[in-house]
């Protein structure tokens, strides 16, 4: 698998750098209650507690969907308009935050990250839309799954858990 906490963290990391250390930026969450969801959210909420300066003033949930993303940024920028940046616990709900963003004309001055490294996601990397994505490999998932599930037919050792390493995806 991969820790949510630790993808969250190192995109939270990210953005509290980007801003240098300083600023107000809202997280946009997955369901509520939910493992990944959480572990995202507090991840970041961890990276930014690392910083003095940076305050944390809107956190809700977007249900992962793409169109409440850009509702919830919408109200999120309507409350906060010095708002500097935002987490996104995924992919699809920055595609929102970065639609209500160019919406109000403040592309390039809100400084978005977000979590699972699909491929629009990293086209709006290189064209400034995005800051960051974090890629949690599917693939080597699958790989170390299908590897250790051998590995025990062929009665070796395997560990009880394995977590992938995480990539933060920048520029």
């Amino acid at each position: 698998g991969a820790s949510n906490i630790d993808g969250g963290y190192l995109a939270g990391k990210y953005l509290a750098e980007q801003l240098k250390g300083k600023g107000k930026v809202a997280i946009i969450e997955g369901i509520q209650g939910v493992d990944n969801a959480e572990g995202r959210k507090n991840g970041a909420k961890k990276a930014f507690a690392e910083y003095k300066d940076i305050q944390i003033v809107a956190s809700q949930s977007a249900n992962w969907k793409t169109e409440e993303g850009l509702n919830v940024m919408t109200n999120i920028l309507q409350a906060n308009p010095d708002l500097n940046g935002v987490f996104c616990a995924n992919d699809m709900m920055a595609f929102g935050a970065i639609q209500a963003i160019d919406g109000v004309g403040k592309s390039g001055n809100i400084i978005v990250t977000a979590y699972d490294a699909l491929d629009q996601a990293k086209v709006y990397i290189k064209e400034g839309k995005m800051a960051s994505t974090v890629d949690q490999k599917p693939d080597d998932q699958g790989y170390y799954g299908v590897k250790y599930a051998v590995d025990l037919i062929n009665k070796k050792e395997v560990p009880m858990e394995y977590m992938v390493k995480l990539e933060n995806i920048t520029k």
